[in-house]
Protein backbone atom coordinates (compact mmCIF):
# COMPACT_ATOMS: atom_id res chain seq x y z
CA UNK A 1 0.00 0.00 0.00
CA UNK A 2 1.74 3.70 -0.89
CA UNK A 3 1.86 5.86 1.44
CA UNK A 4 -0.10 8.81 1.45
CA UNK A 5 2.09 12.01 1.85
CA UNK A 6 0.67 15.05 3.51
CA UNK A 7 1.67 18.44 1.92
CA UNK A 8 2.25 21.40 3.83
CA UNK A 9 -0.59 23.79 2.77
CA UNK A 10 1.76 27.05 3.81
CA UNK A 11 4.68 25.70 1.38
CA UNK A 12 4.95 28.00 -2.02
CA UNK A 13 7.53 27.87 -4.30
CA UNK A 14 9.10 30.64 -3.01
CA UNK A 15 9.82 28.70 0.24
CA UNK A 16 11.25 26.62 -1.61
CA UNK A 17 14.09 28.64 -3.13
CA UNK A 18 14.74 29.96 0.43
CA UNK A 19 16.60 28.55 3.00
CA UNK A 20 15.71 29.22 6.76
CA UNK A 21 17.84 31.43 8.36
CA UNK A 22 19.40 30.85 12.08
CA UNK A 23 20.95 27.32 10.92
CA UNK A 24 24.33 27.37 8.89
CA UNK A 25 23.79 25.76 5.38
CA UNK A 26 24.74 22.40 5.03
CA UNK A 27 27.40 21.46 2.40
CA UNK A 28 26.12 19.92 -0.68
CA UNK A 29 28.55 17.13 -0.23
CA UNK A 30 26.07 15.46 2.45
CA UNK A 31 23.73 14.14 0.19
CA UNK A 32 24.38 10.97 -1.83
CA UNK A 33 22.68 9.43 -4.81
CA UNK A 34 21.28 12.48 -6.40
CA UNK A 35 20.29 14.11 -3.09
CA UNK A 36 18.12 10.72 -2.42
CA UNK A 37 18.49 10.85 0.94
CA UNK A 38 18.39 13.06 3.88
CA UNK A 39 21.89 12.61 4.84
CA UNK A 40 23.58 9.56 5.59
CA UNK A 41 26.62 10.72 8.06
CA UNK A 42 24.88 9.30 10.82
CA UNK A 43 23.25 5.90 11.44
CA UNK A 44 19.61 5.78 12.10
CA UNK A 45 18.44 8.18 9.27
CA UNK A 46 16.18 7.48 7.05
CA UNK A 47 15.81 7.85 3.21
CA UNK A 48 13.67 10.12 1.31
CA UNK A 49 10.83 7.72 -0.12
CA UNK A 50 11.50 5.33 3.05
CA UNK A 51 8.39 3.52 4.41
CA UNK A 52 8.64 4.09 7.47
CA UNK A 53 6.13 6.75 9.41
CA UNK A 54 7.15 10.09 9.75
CA UNK A 55 5.70 13.46 10.20
CA UNK A 56 4.09 13.93 7.05
CA UNK A 57 2.68 10.43 6.48
CA UNK A 58 -1.15 9.89 6.75
CA UNK A 59 -2.61 10.51 10.72
CA UNK A 60 -4.90 7.29 11.03
CA UNK A 61 -7.89 8.00 13.73
CA UNK A 62 -7.62 4.49 15.16
CA UNK A 63 -11.29 3.91 15.24
CA UNK A 64 -11.64 4.02 11.80
CA UNK A 65 -9.41 1.43 11.40
CA UNK A 66 -9.93 -2.28 10.29
CA UNK A 67 -8.39 -3.87 13.48
CA UNK A 68 -10.88 -1.85 15.40
CA UNK A 69 -13.89 -3.18 13.64
CA UNK A 70 -12.54 -6.62 14.16
CA UNK A 71 -12.02 -5.96 17.99
CA UNK A 72 -15.64 -4.30 17.88
CA UNK A 73 -17.53 -6.85 15.99
CA UNK A 74 -15.69 -9.41 18.21
CA UNK A 75 -16.91 -7.39 21.46
CA UNK A 76 -20.86 -7.62 20.07
CA UNK A 77 -20.29 -11.46 19.14
CA UNK A 78 -18.80 -11.93 22.69
CA UNK A 79 -21.71 -10.39 24.50
CA UNK A 80 -24.63 -12.15 22.27
CA UNK A 81 -22.26 -15.35 23.25
CA UNK A 82 -22.30 -14.35 26.84
CA UNK A 83 -25.98 -13.74 26.61
CA UNK A 84 -26.78 -17.33 25.16
CA UNK A 85 -24.61 -19.07 28.07
CA UNK A 86 -25.63 -17.40 30.59
CA UNK A 87 -29.85 -16.98 29.60
CA UNK A 88 -29.95 -20.38 27.47
CA UNK A 89 -28.13 -22.72 29.72
CA UNK A 90 -27.06 -21.53 33.38
CA UNK A 91 -29.41 -19.07 34.58
CA UNK A 92 -32.30 -19.27 32.48
CA UNK A 93 -34.28 -21.84 30.59
CA UNK A 94 -35.01 -19.54 27.64
CA UNK A 95 -34.12 -20.39 23.50
CA UNK A 96 -31.28 -19.39 21.92
CA UNK A 97 -33.09 -16.97 19.55
CA UNK A 98 -34.92 -15.27 23.17
CA UNK A 99 -31.60 -15.32 24.86
CA UNK A 100 -29.51 -13.04 21.51
CA UNK A 101 -32.80 -11.20 21.38
CA UNK A 102 -33.07 -10.21 25.27
CA UNK A 103 -28.96 -9.44 24.70
CA UNK A 104 -30.08 -6.53 21.87
CA UNK A 105 -32.53 -5.08 23.58
CA UNK A 106 -30.51 -4.69 26.34
CA UNK A 107 -27.49 -2.85 24.95
CA UNK A 108 -28.93 -0.83 22.62
CA UNK A 109 -31.30 0.42 25.93
CA UNK A 110 -34.99 -0.29 24.32
CA UNK A 111 -35.95 -2.11 26.91
CA UNK A 112 -39.29 -3.52 26.05
CA UNK A 113 -39.95 -5.60 29.21
CA UNK A 114 -41.71 -8.34 27.05
CA UNK A 115 -38.38 -10.60 28.39
CA UNK A 116 -36.40 -10.63 31.57
CA UNK A 117 -35.11 -12.51 34.05
CA UNK A 118 -36.95 -14.41 37.00
CA UNK A 119 -34.44 -16.17 38.88
CA UNK A 120 -32.38 -14.84 41.18
CA UNK A 121 -28.82 -15.58 39.96
CA UNK A 122 -30.08 -14.43 36.68
CA UNK A 123 -31.06 -10.86 38.10
CA UNK A 124 -27.44 -10.53 39.84
CA UNK A 125 -26.17 -11.22 36.20
CA UNK A 126 -28.05 -9.07 34.68
CA UNK A 127 -26.72 -6.09 36.88
CA UNK A 128 -23.45 -6.51 35.63
CA UNK A 129 -24.97 -7.52 32.03
CA UNK A 130 -26.37 -4.29 31.21
CA UNK A 131 -24.07 -2.21 32.29
CA UNK A 132 -21.37 -3.98 30.59
CA UNK A 133 -23.56 -3.46 27.69
CA UNK A 134 -24.50 -0.22 27.83
CA UNK A 135 -20.77 1.09 27.94
CA UNK A 136 -18.85 -1.41 26.01
CA UNK A 137 -21.13 -3.13 23.41
CA UNK A 138 -22.98 -0.09 23.01
CA UNK A 139 -18.97 1.84 22.49
CA UNK A 140 -18.52 -0.59 20.03
CA UNK A 141 -22.22 -0.32 18.27
CA UNK A 142 -21.82 2.96 17.62
CA UNK A 143 -17.94 2.66 16.03
CA UNK A 144 -19.52 0.04 13.82
CA UNK A 145 -22.55 1.98 13.08
CA UNK A 146 -20.22 4.61 11.92
CA UNK A 147 -18.54 2.86 9.36
CA UNK A 148 -21.62 1.43 7.85
CA UNK A 149 -23.01 5.04 7.06
CA UNK A 150 -19.69 6.69 6.09
CA UNK A 151 -19.98 4.62 2.64
CA UNK A 152 -23.23 6.12 1.75
CA UNK A 153 -22.00 9.50 2.75
CA UNK A 154 -19.08 9.17 0.57
CA UNK A 155 -20.97 8.10 -2.43
CA UNK A 156 -23.29 11.02 -2.01
CA UNK A 157 -20.05 13.89 -1.35
CA UNK A 158 -18.91 12.04 -4.57
CA UNK A 159 -22.35 13.15 -6.15
CA UNK A 160 -21.69 16.77 -5.33
CA UNK A 161 -18.40 16.65 -6.07
CA UNK A 162 -19.58 15.37 -9.64
CA UNK A 163 -22.49 18.15 -10.07
CA UNK A 164 -19.84 20.66 -9.09
CA UNK A 165 -17.31 20.03 -11.41
CA UNK A 166 -19.96 19.72 -14.41
CA UNK A 167 -20.99 23.12 -13.00
CA UNK A 168 -17.26 24.46 -13.43
CA UNK A 169 -17.15 22.79 -16.77
CA UNK A 170 -19.65 25.12 -18.10
CA UNK A 171 -18.27 28.22 -16.33
CA UNK A 172 -14.93 27.57 -18.28
CA UNK A 173 -16.75 27.40 -21.36
CA UNK A 174 -18.53 29.99 -20.98
CA UNK A 175 -21.89 28.88 -20.80
CA UNK A 176 -23.28 30.41 -17.71
CA UNK A 177 -24.38 34.03 -17.77
CA UNK A 178 -23.20 36.86 -15.39
CA UNK A 179 -20.79 37.33 -13.43
CA UNK A 180 -19.15 34.32 -11.92
CA UNK A 181 -17.12 36.59 -8.69
CA UNK A 182 -20.57 36.33 -6.47
CA UNK A 183 -21.22 33.31 -6.96
CA UNK A 184 -17.64 31.35 -7.20
CA UNK A 185 -15.06 31.48 -4.13
CA UNK A 186 -11.45 31.64 -5.28
CA UNK A 187 -10.84 28.15 -5.17
CA UNK A 188 -13.33 27.54 -7.71
CA UNK A 189 -16.51 25.84 -5.20
CA UNK A 190 -19.61 27.00 -6.11
CA UNK A 191 -20.56 29.94 -3.15
CA UNK A 192 -23.87 28.15 -2.16
CA UNK A 193 -26.17 30.13 0.64
CA UNK A 194 -29.01 27.61 1.49
CA UNK A 195 -31.56 28.13 3.81
CA UNK A 196 -32.21 25.86 7.14
CA UNK A 197 -35.33 24.76 5.20
CA UNK A 198 -32.71 23.10 2.56
CA UNK A 199 -30.08 21.75 4.42
CA UNK A 200 -32.60 20.07 6.28
CA UNK A 201 -33.99 18.67 3.22
CA UNK A 202 -30.67 17.99 1.75
CA UNK A 203 -29.83 15.66 5.38
CA UNK A 204 -33.18 14.06 4.48
CA UNK A 205 -32.01 13.14 0.86
CA UNK A 206 -28.76 11.62 1.81
CA UNK A 207 -30.02 9.39 4.84
CA UNK A 208 -33.56 8.77 2.83
CA UNK A 209 -32.61 5.27 1.75
CA UNK A 210 -31.65 4.25 5.31
CA UNK A 211 -34.66 6.09 6.97
CA UNK A 212 -37.09 3.71 4.07
CA UNK A 213 -35.37 0.66 4.59
CA UNK A 214 -35.93 1.32 8.71
CA UNK A 215 -39.57 1.91 8.11
CA UNK A 216 -39.97 -1.23 5.77
CA UNK A 217 -38.06 -3.49 8.20
CA UNK A 218 -40.69 -2.36 10.82
CA UNK A 219 -43.61 -2.66 8.49
CA UNK A 220 -42.08 -6.21 8.11
CA UNK A 221 -42.19 -7.30 11.42
CA UNK A 222 -45.72 -5.36 12.03
CA UNK A 223 -46.74 -7.88 9.49
CA UNK A 224 -45.86 -11.08 11.02
CA UNK A 225 -47.07 -9.68 13.99
CA UNK A 226 -50.47 -9.49 12.62
CA UNK A 227 -50.55 -5.62 13.23
CA UNK A 228 -52.15 -2.39 11.35
CA UNK A 229 -49.53 0.09 9.50
CA UNK A 230 -50.39 2.47 12.26
CA UNK A 231 -49.35 0.15 14.93
CA UNK A 232 -46.13 -0.86 12.93
CA UNK A 233 -45.09 2.58 12.53
CA UNK A 234 -45.93 3.72 15.82
CA UNK A 235 -43.90 0.53 16.94
CA UNK A 236 -40.86 1.78 14.35
CA UNK A 237 -40.91 4.97 16.34
CA UNK A 238 -41.04 3.58 19.54
CA UNK A 239 -38.00 1.42 18.82
CA UNK A 240 -35.49 4.20 16.82
CA UNK A 241 -35.43 6.34 19.59
CA UNK A 242 -35.02 3.67 22.27
CA UNK A 243 -38.07 4.96 24.63
CA UNK A 244 -39.71 1.21 24.11
CA UNK A 245 -42.67 1.06 26.46
CA UNK A 246 -43.47 -2.43 25.13
CA UNK A 247 -47.16 -2.19 24.68
CA UNK A 248 -45.75 -3.68 21.28
CA UNK A 249 -42.98 -5.76 20.74
CA UNK A 250 -42.11 -8.89 18.35
CA UNK A 251 -43.07 -12.28 19.85
CA UNK A 252 -42.76 -14.51 16.94
CA UNK A 253 -39.41 -16.56 16.94
CA UNK A 254 -38.96 -15.58 13.55
CA UNK A 255 -39.37 -11.56 14.28
CA UNK A 256 -37.16 -11.74 17.23
CA UNK A 257 -34.46 -12.84 15.31
CA UNK A 258 -34.92 -10.52 12.35
CA UNK A 259 -35.08 -7.78 15.52
CA UNK A 260 -31.51 -9.12 16.66
CA UNK A 261 -30.50 -7.47 13.12
CA UNK A 262 -33.26 -4.71 12.90
CA UNK A 263 -32.97 -3.26 16.55
CA UNK A 264 -29.28 -2.06 16.66
CA UNK A 265 -29.26 -0.58 12.82
CA UNK A 266 -32.58 1.40 14.07
CA UNK A 267 -30.97 2.66 16.77
CA UNK A 268 -27.78 3.73 14.90
CA UNK A 269 -29.77 5.32 11.81
CA UNK A 270 -32.22 7.32 13.61
CA UNK A 271 -29.38 8.38 15.75
CA UNK A 272 -27.03 9.75 13.09
CA UNK A 273 -30.58 11.39 11.18
CA UNK A 274 -31.08 13.21 14.44
CA UNK A 275 -27.90 14.25 15.48
CA UNK A 276 -27.51 15.31 11.94
CA UNK A 277 -30.46 17.70 12.40
CA UNK A 278 -28.83 19.20 15.16
CA UNK A 279 -25.55 19.49 13.65
CA UNK A 280 -27.09 21.82 10.49
CA UNK A 281 -28.29 24.15 12.78
CA UNK A 282 -25.05 24.58 14.92
CA UNK A 283 -23.44 24.65 11.74
CA UNK A 284 -25.17 27.54 10.35
CA UNK A 285 -24.95 29.17 13.82
CA UNK A 286 -21.03 28.59 13.78
CA UNK A 287 -20.34 29.60 10.12
CA UNK A 288 -22.29 32.76 10.54
CA UNK A 289 -20.09 33.57 14.05
CA UNK A 290 -16.64 32.63 12.07
CA UNK A 291 -17.73 34.69 9.17
CA UNK A 292 -18.06 38.12 11.83
CA UNK A 293 -15.24 36.94 13.69
CA UNK A 294 -13.02 37.39 10.47
CA UNK A 295 -14.40 40.21 9.42
CA UNK A 296 -13.35 42.25 12.00
CA UNK A 297 -10.99 44.94 12.02
CA UNK A 298 -7.08 43.94 13.06
CA UNK A 299 -6.19 46.58 16.17
CA UNK A 300 -2.90 47.36 17.50
CA UNK A 301 -4.10 45.56 20.53
CA UNK A 302 -4.54 42.19 18.79
CA UNK A 303 -1.04 42.93 17.51
CA UNK A 304 0.13 42.91 20.89
CA UNK A 305 -1.93 39.78 22.01
CA UNK A 306 -0.58 37.56 18.90
CA UNK A 307 2.98 38.83 19.22
CA UNK A 308 3.75 36.02 21.61
CA UNK A 309 7.40 36.47 21.80
CA UNK A 310 7.62 40.05 21.65
CA UNK A 311 9.74 41.20 18.89
CA UNK A 312 6.92 43.45 17.85
CA UNK A 313 6.02 41.97 14.67
CA UNK A 314 3.49 39.03 14.19
CA UNK A 315 4.86 35.66 12.13
CA UNK A 316 2.27 33.95 10.40
CA UNK A 317 3.41 30.59 13.00
CA UNK A 318 1.73 33.42 15.51
CA UNK A 319 -1.06 34.46 13.57
CA UNK A 320 -2.32 30.64 12.62
CA UNK A 321 -1.89 29.92 16.20
CA UNK A 322 -4.02 32.33 17.76
CA UNK A 323 -6.64 32.17 15.04
CA UNK A 324 -6.94 28.51 15.20
CA UNK A 325 -7.31 28.95 19.27
CA UNK A 326 -9.82 32.09 18.81
CA UNK A 327 -12.20 30.31 15.99
CA UNK A 328 -11.83 26.97 18.76
CA UNK A 329 -10.75 25.03 16.24
CA UNK A 330 -8.25 23.47 18.58
CA UNK A 331 -7.31 24.47 22.01
CA UNK A 332 -4.44 26.28 23.60
CA UNK A 333 -3.13 23.19 25.49
CA UNK A 334 -3.05 21.39 22.04
CA UNK A 335 -1.59 24.30 20.15
CA UNK A 336 1.45 24.26 23.30
CA UNK A 337 1.80 20.05 23.05
CA UNK A 338 2.59 20.74 19.62
CA UNK A 339 5.32 23.45 19.79
CA UNK A 340 6.90 21.58 22.42
CA UNK A 341 6.94 19.02 19.93
CA UNK A 342 8.74 21.04 17.62
CA UNK A 343 11.55 22.31 20.36
CA UNK A 344 12.02 18.50 21.24
CA UNK A 345 12.54 18.00 17.77
CA UNK A 346 14.67 20.85 17.21
CA UNK A 347 17.83 19.50 18.52
CA UNK A 348 20.15 22.29 17.91
CA UNK A 349 18.06 25.23 19.22
CA UNK A 350 18.09 26.80 16.14
CA UNK A 351 14.25 27.47 15.78
CA UNK A 352 13.99 25.20 12.26
CA UNK A 353 14.04 21.44 11.68
CA UNK A 354 16.74 20.17 9.15
CA UNK A 355 18.99 17.57 8.61
CA UNK A 356 21.31 18.30 11.03
CA UNK A 357 18.45 18.37 13.55
CA UNK A 358 17.97 14.34 12.39
CA UNK A 359 21.62 13.79 12.51
CA UNK A 360 21.81 15.04 16.16
CA UNK A 361 18.48 12.75 17.36
CA UNK A 362 19.82 9.81 15.26
CA UNK A 363 23.40 9.84 17.27
CA UNK A 364 21.84 10.77 20.78
CA UNK A 365 19.31 7.86 20.47
CA UNK A 366 22.28 5.77 18.92
CA UNK A 367 24.27 6.61 21.84
CA UNK A 368 21.59 5.90 24.03
CA UNK A 369 21.38 2.51 22.95
CA UNK A 370 24.84 2.03 23.32
CA UNK A 371 24.32 2.96 27.10
CA UNK A 372 21.67 0.55 27.57
CA UNK A 373 23.14 -2.18 26.13
CA UNK A 374 26.53 -1.47 28.28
Amino acid sequence: MKKKIIRNPFHTARDATKRPTGKRNAPASSATNGHSTVANETSGLLPLGSTESGLTAEFVNPASTPTAILKCVACIVLYLCLAVLAFSVVFESWSITDALYYAVVTFTTIGYGDLSPSTTPGKIFAIMFSLFGVAIVGVALGIVGEMVVEAQEEAAHKLKEEGKKRVMAMVKNNKMKGNESDDIRPNGDIEEEKSLWEDLVGLIKADGALLVLIVLCAVGIGHFEGWDLIDSLYYCAITTTTIGYGDLSPHGEGTRLFAVVFLPLAVVVLGKVLGGVASVYIDRKTRKAEKEFLSRELTMEDLAVMDEDGDGSVQMGEFLSFMLVAMQKVSAEEIEELKELFRTLDADGGGTLQKEDLMILAKRKSDQNIGADM
